[in-house]
Formats: C-alpha cells, structure tokens, sequence
C-alpha cells in the first residue's frame, strides 16, 4: 500500500535520522522574536554554525513593546536589550526584521496582508 499525503510530506521534510523522541525537519519559514531567539543565536556561534535559510527566517518583536511610550530606549532595560540583542543577530545573520518603529511588526506582515510598502518586502 502506497503512503497517505501526511507520510509523504512528512518523509519529505525529514532533515536527519531520529534522535530519541524527535524526528527533525525543515518547514517552510522560522519565525523567531526576541525572547528566546538570544539563546538560539548563542548556541548557534557555540557550535560555529549559521542560520541554515536566513531567508525563511523572519523575526519580530512581540513580547516586550511597551504600552505607555514605545519610544527607544525602553525605559524596561531588560527589554531594550533583548531587542537590541534580536536588531544585532538579525542584522549579522541576515534576517528580515519586522521592526516596530516601521509599524510592521505584527503576524499579518507575514501572511501578505504587509502595511509595509512593497519596496520593504
């Protein structure tokens, strides 16, 4: 019996053997942010390694802008140095950023529905 549509594009997405518990595989694109991308960054200098497909990589800054006054510096200082820390990585690794200074910084940029204008894109 041949394999079901999920089989196949499962198969065909499979990047390495299985470790224990989890089978490794390339999707279309990586959406990263600021709170936990400074440790993917970190381990990727480690093991000297680069961004496999900066780009289908997009990052944003969602967990951190201010309500009050998103005028930079955040007044938050741990805040203004996870986004100082993701402005950093995106700009060596080459990463579409979705800055919140140019109002792009929201899922729907992603998706086609851009407020940018198209020379941005």
């Amino acid at each position: 019996m041949g394999q079901t549509l999920y089989e196949k594009v499962f198969d065909s997405h499979t990047v390495g053997p299985p470790a224990v518990g989890a089978i490794p595989i390339v999707h279309g694109a990586a959406l990263i942010h600021e709170v936990t991308s400074p440790q993917a960054f970190s381990m990727l200098e480690e093991r000297k390694l680069k961004v496999l497909f900066p780009a289908r990589t997009f990052a944003t800054v969602d967990h951190i802008i201010p309500t009050a006054s998103q005028l930079r510096p955040y007044q938050d200082a741990l805040a203004e140095g996870m986004l100082r820390a993701l402005e950093a990585s995106v700009k060596k690794h080459g990463i579409r950023y979705f800055a919140p200074e140019n109002g792009e910084q929201a899922s729907c940029t992603w998706w086609g529905r851009r407020t940018a204008s198209p020379s941005r894109a």
